[in-house]
């Protein structure tokens, strides 16, 4: 019973692990594609010695960037179309305004 167990937990960590790597991918890409991605983290990415949108491959590698904290207000412009295109599909209509925040 032990080993059954520890081979279904074992599975569902290597699974669990694969989907936030993925996730990070999917979140490193946006924030660092020059269609997708903010002032601040297209600027920060010139001055990287590597492109994160390639070297980034998982959660362990988000150690390249070092422990510097973003300063607030660097969600992605492409989040905020998102954003309203769900507010407008949420409502059916065009009542509802999202806006994008002034930070």
């Amino acid at each position: 019973m032990t080993a059954i167990l520890e081979t279904s937990l074992a599975a569902a960590v290597t699974a669990a692990r694969r989907r936030l790597d993925e996730h990070v991918r999917e979140i490193v890409g946006w924030h660092f594609d020059p269609a997708t991605g903010t002032p601040f983290w297209l600027d920060h990415a010139r001055r990287l010695d590597f492109d994160p949108r390639r070297e980034i491959g998982g959660y362990d590698d988000l150690r390249r960037f070092g422990d510097q904290a973003p300063p607030a207000g660097v969600t992605p412009e492409a989040f905020w179309a998102l954003l309203i295109g769900v507010a407008f599909g949420l409502s059916r209509t065009t009542t509802i305004l999202v806006r994008r925040p002034t930070l």
